[in-house]
């Protein structure tokens, strides 16, 4: 079964396939700056700096628990003869943003810094005189991959570029846009990452990005672009933890939180999230139940197959 040549990005949308909870999760995201074109998968592609991916990888050609992705280099950004390398973990305990560890190395040292960066037991002294001060600047990571899906590129850019041109080139501001590759998930596309502190929006128009620049809206208006923080380990604790921001607003996005699953069952998988510290400790315990799912369709050939999962919060209580 065909689906009459839609792009994938339009398929979900026509199908009503929620994106909440289906957001990537990460410990450590590790960017690059690479100069393009690139390649479907970017780290083949021929600007590539030498040893990075065998730095960042481990010794069977899996990546580590640091997630690697790709920066294009700005005109603004960046420095010639030098790489961009950017380190963002989750903080030990509660939270609400990701660490953030910047560096502009010359590019012959990037492998270097990069195997120490992933290292179990780092030593980043000797790159201490390249750190960028940065940790005030706010990166928002758009995916413009078209080599890899054309919905990232004819969906992704238009946002981009606004993102880039209008909002960050505002006298006084403190934010930053990069060009980032592949996140997963096109068929949300365009698709973003809000960085430090690690939330994942998709399917926004530029006339939505008042709205999540600002917070000018509510987040339950912003609820269909929403795809989950990934800070969390699970889609059943980013839905949650979904349905505890649109309850709360947007002070809850600035609550340092966590979250586990305590139990799974025929009934649905019950999960706490806490938040808060000391006196203003708190959690919520809720029950996600598996609900019907969307088609998947193959983004190359158009064929359906198999399908993606989809969730809704079914209890959510304050404990």
């Amino acid at each position: 079964m065909t689906t009459d040549n839609l792009p994938c990005a339009e398929f979900s949308t026509a199908n009503q396939e929620a994106p909440g909870g289906s957001a990537f999760s990460w410990r450590r995201c590790l960017l690059v700056e690479v100069p393009g074109p690139w390649e479907a998968q970017a780290f083949r592609s021929r600007h590539f700096p030498a040893g990075v991916w065998e730095a960042a990888t481990g010794a069977d050609g899996t990546e580590t628990e640091a997630k690697l992705q790709c920066i294009l280099p700005d005109d603004d950004y960046s420095r010639e003869g030098h790489t961009r390398v950017i380190l963002f973990s989750r903080p030990g305990g509660r939270f609400s943003a990701f660490d953030k560890a910047e560096y502009l190395v010359p590019t012959e040292s990037a492998a270097s810094l990069v195997g120490e960066l992933v290292s179990s037991s780092p030593d980043t002294g000797p790159f201490e005189r390249f750190r960028e001060r940065t940790s005030h600047l706010r990166d928002i990571l758009v995916c413009t991959h078209g080599s890899h899906d054309s919905c990232c590129g004819t969906l992704g850019y238009p946002v981009y570029d606004r993102l880039r041109n209008f909002y960050a080139r505002r006298p006084g501001g403190s934010l930053r846009v990069f060009r980032v590759s592949h996140l997963g998930g096109h068929r949300f596309a365009p698709n973003l990452v809000d960085m430090p502190e690690g939330r994942n929006w998709v399917r926004m128009g530029v006339d939505d990005l008042d709205a999540l620049l600002f917070r000018t809206r509510p987040p339950s208006a912003l609820r269909p672009f929403h795809r989950g923080w990934v800070g969390l380990d699970s889609p059943q604790e980013q839905h949650v933890e979904q349905a505890v921001l649109m309850r709360e607003g947007w002070e809850w996005a600035d609550r340092p939180k966590s979250g586990a699953v305590l139990e799974s069952g025929p009934q649905g998988t019950v999960v706490r999230i806490e938040f808060g510290e000391g006196a203003s400790a708190g959690a919520y315990d809720a029950t996600v139940a598996r609900i019907e799912d969307a088609p998947r369709m193959e983004c190359a050939s158009g064929v359906l197959s198999g399908s993606w999962w989809q969730f809704e919060v079914t209890r959510l209580e304050r404990a």
